[in-house]
């Protein structure tokens, strides 16, 4: 038993200081054998948690027991943002959770199957609920969300107490009715909906009725009055109604998620070829693409729909407005003839595989506006060698975004602000490469040593493209010394514990020794 507590107590020490090697940074971020710990993926207490590339928290599952949950702000030191997919799926213990604050979206069936779940409290913070996050918890039947940017996906309370006492006909959630829901029961052939006024968002399937296992699309729809002042048109909103022949569209919408609407139905096919806009979002460019060279998208534009311009195999050039902060999902996928793009200042998102496949792209201009990068947006984009980025690498480190996508960005990223922020309308893209030969220089004179993981990375046979490279790696030398000396006095203090355990392991092997 001594021997047994001898070597449980030096394994103790060792895994104390394993972790803290790992969450500071000496060690890879991996997996560590026999410590069940990653950086991306730790246990704390109740929790299992992520931490994002923003330095935030994004829970994804939880372990505890209790009935009432109350969701911390921070975890680890770092703020709580995101409650991630299923995370509390199925923990029909649950009676009532607390959210805090800090939080910004839950994940799609977060809290699917929590049957016992009777009420949630929305904080005002949320700006997004995934699809069917309380989706068969069937006790819920008070449901409280402030008015704010709120937007929800699809049949998010589907399967409630609440879903299931409303009335038939458009059923709206959220402090005074800010949300439109979804329309429930039978709906009569050549049906007209009003929405009432002061609806601002609409979310996900909302005329896409699910009961039990069966979806049933509102074919009967043909007609629908949008309220002035709605801001949102949520995934699939409208899409499986077929026979809709006339929307009244505001120009307050900002925004229409993806299959919100479907290309051929009635309403869309009576707008000329050419770009379709619906409030102050190009949906989509109607008909033939074939010799589409180039285009303007029109000020005042705040969001480009989802495969807008996909399969534009001649454009060769784009011009987004300033206005615009959104480019949706695919929307420049395969446009093989592009050979550069401007994303101007203001643009904060930008979707999924945008510029996909884009062959002949050569130069991209990101701003430091831009605040989450979607999957794979430069894959496939063989030429593509410069991408310029407005800000700073502090600032490119809080932008939202896979790693993989990251590591691939940054092989190509060259910081046109230097060691300052500036402002968009204040930075200009080089005129040629010889402009950035002169910058180049000076920077390469001013350093002994680079960064051989970058250096190695460097396979272009243009001996300018080798020389633009390294201005990305001076801009970074100063942050690597100052984790040089972090990490040397990390290991010293590492060791400095290894040994303190040797001694007190020595100490307890003499104990029992003198106590036999």
């Amino acid at each position: 038993m001594k021997k047994v507590f001898v070597k449980r107590s030096f394994s103790f020490v060792i895994m104390l200081v394993t972790a803290a090697a790992v969450n500071t940074g000496t060690f890879p971020a991996q997996l560590l054998p026999g410590t069940g710990l990653t950086v991306n993926a730790v246990e704390d207490q109740d929790y299992l948690y992520d931490e994002l590339t923003d330095g935030t928290i994004k829970i994804t599952s939880y372990n505890g027991e209790d009935e009432t949950v109350v969701i911390p702000s921070e975890i680890s030191g770092k703020t709580v943002t995101q409650i991630g997919d299923r995370a509390f799926q199925g923990r029909v213990n649950i009676k009532s959770v607390q959210f805090p604050d800090t939080l910004l979206s839950i994940g799609e069936g977060s809290f699917y199957g929590c049957s016992g779940l009777s009420s949630v409290n929305i904080p005002g913070s949320v700006k997004s609920i995934g699809d069917n996050a309380f989706s068969y918890c069937q006790e819920l039947e008070k449901i409280t969300i402030p008015k704010g940017e709120t937007e929800l996906g699809s049949w998010v309370f589907q399967n409630s107490k609440w879903m299931n006492e409303q009335p038939d006909g458009c059923v709206y959630l959220g402090e005074d009715d800010f949300i439109l829901y979804t329309y429930k029961g039978v709906m009569p052939e050549n049906t007209s909906v009003k929405i009432k006024d002061g609806t601002e968002y609409i979310a996900g399937a909302a005329f896409t009725f699910v009961a039990g296992d069966m979806v049933t699309s509102y074919e009967q729809l043909v007609s629908v009055e949008l309220p002035s002042g709605l801001k949102s048109i949520g995934t699939r909103a409208f899409q499986e109604c077929r026979n809709l022949s006339d929307v009244k569209m505001p120009d307050s919408v900002t925004k229409i998620a993806n299959l919100a609407f479907s290309w051929d139905q009635p309403w869309i096919k009576k707008y000329a070829d050419g770009p379709v806009y619906l409030g102050k979002v190009l949906f989509f460019y109607k008909g033939d693409k074939s010799d589409l060279t180039s285009f303007e998208i029109k000020p005042g534009t705040v969001s480009i729909g989802d495969d807008a311009f996909r399969g534009s195999e001649k454009l060769e050039s784009i011009t987004i407005p300033d206005s615009v902060t959104s480019i949706g999902d695919g929307v420049f996928n395969e446009c093989g003839s592009l050979t550069s793009v401007e994303i101007p200042d203001g643009v904060e998102n930008i979707g999924n595989h945008a510029f996909l496949c884009c062959q002949s792209l050569k130069t991209v201009s990101l701003p430091k506006s831009v605040k989450s990068i979607g999957i794979s947006v430069f894959n496939c984009c063989d030429n593509l060698k410069d991408i310029f980025y407005n800000g700073t690498e502090d600032s490119f480190s809080r932008i939202i975004m896979q790693s993989d996508d990251r590591d691939q960005i940054v092989a190509l990223l060259k910081y046109q602000s230097g060691d300052e922020e500036i402002s968009g309308s204040d930075s200009q893209q080089p005129e040629s490469y010889e402009e950035k030969d002169e910058h180049i220089s000076a920077a390469v004179q001013s350093s002994s040593e680079q960064r051989s993981d970058t250096v190695s990375e460097i396979t272009e046979d243009n001996t300018d493209d080798q020389k633009s490279e390294k201005t990305f790696e001076n801009v970074s030398e100063n942050e690597n010394n100052n984790n040089t000396d972090k990490n040397v006095l990390i290991i010293c203090i590492i060791a400095l514990l290894l040994i303190a355990g040797v001694i007190i392991t020595v100490i307890v092997i003499g104990k029992n020794k003198s106590g036999k």
